[in-house]
């Protein structure tokens, strides 16, 4: 599990929150909402919000768009208000899988995912690791998450934070990163996961 530096983490929270205020922007909302969200204040919500409103969705919104959007309120814990962004994120990944266009399955798999939709999430990576076999994209620990929820094997969410982990390390992904679902929401994920199902997950390694 990854040890968080709170204070290293605080002093980021500063300067992001000096630059929001000089320079606004949906991305620095989200920035200055993930510090906030893992040094466990409550105020975090809010930013969510507030980045989820700022955030340019136009006509032509590409499914990530909505993936986006519906992950920042799933991270204000308004599951509800996150359900129709997913449905269309999916709706517009499936059509455009029809035109052949293949990459947007990294898309499609998470949407599913957040929807409750494990066999369909499952279903739609195999076709994708047909085309990318690449086992270092995210799109596999998702895959990992849905294969644990779906059979209540805390285990297998334990080794999908494990792996996730090593791979925030091994690129360096930040905290403060934005795009969500980022590396670092899928790792609080797994880990939640993991303990709904019944493991030893520390108090500390969640925010």
């Amino acid at each position: 599990m990854i040890k968080i530096n709170e204070n290293k983490l605080r002093q980021e929270l500063v300067k992001l929150q000096a630059s929001l205020m000089q320079y606004g922007g949906w991305s620095r909302m989200e920035a200055v909402a993930r510090c906030l969200h893992w040094l466990g204040e409550a105020e975090a919500v809010d930013y969510f919000y507030r980045a989820a409103t700022a955030y340019p969705l136009g006509k032509e919104a590409e499914p990530i768009d909505f993936l986006r959007v519906g992950t920042l309120l799933y991270l204000a814990n308004d599951i509800p208000a996150s359900r129709p962004y997913y449905e269309k994120a999916r709706a517009l990944a499936q059509h455009k899988i029809a035109q052949k266009q293949w990459l947007v399955y990294q898309q499609l798999v998470p949407s599913c995912f957040f929807l409750g939709l494990d066999d369909e999430a499952q279903s739609y990576a195999r076709s994708f690791r047909r085309q990318e076999p690449n086992p270092e994209l995210m799109i596999n620990y998702v895959v990992m998450l849905a294969e644990a929820r779906q059979t209540h094997n805390a285990k297998r969410a334990l080794d999908s934070a494990e792996s996730i982990a090593n791979a925030i390390r091994k690129h360096r992904a930040k905290i403060i990163d934005a795009g969500a679902p980022t590396p670092w929401d899928w790792y609080e994920i797994a880990l939640r996961l993991a303990k709904e199902l019944g493991a030893a997950v520390p108090a500390e390694a969640l925010p």
